[in-house]
């Protein structure tokens, strides 16, 4: 006489272990979507946030320099950002003005004339 134990359940414990596994990998891997799809959100929020800083700050450095035609460069520093304006005067006056929110850094170019004042262009700058 043989024992033999009883097998009966093993296909479908094994089909259960399975699609258990598979159900699994597929909620990681809608969840890693997920936590990717915020921080593109947040920095997508930062960088709106760096640009609207940056013009603001563009318009302070202005507002300076027609007060007065001497003002150097200068750092802001505001809650959640950082905002610097850089002049290069010469005949007409180069301002670079860049804003960090977050890990993101937008920058904006504008090159004006003092007397009497224009604005002779303004563009985002795209390498900083």
């Amino acid at each position: 006489m043989t024992l033999r134990s009883d097998q009966r359940g093993v296909a479908l414990f094994l089909t259960v272990l399975v699609m258990g596994t598979v159900a699994v990998a597929v909620l990681i891997g809608l969840t890693q979507q997920s936590v990717n799809a915020i921080v593109d959100a947040r920095n997508a929020i930062d960088a709106l946030h760096a640009r609207e800083t940056a013009f603001g700050c563009l318009d302070e450095a202005m507002i300076q320099l027609v007060g007065d035609g001497s003002w150097s460069s200068a750092s802001v520093t505001l809650p959640d950002s950082i905002c610097t304006v850089t002049l290069a005067i010469g005949s007409t006056i180069d301002v670079l003005v860049t804003a960090t929110s977050g890990k993101v850094t937008r920058g904006v170019k504008a090159n004006i004339t003092l007397d009497p004042f224009t604005i002779n262009d303004v563009q985002e700058a795209l390498s900083l």
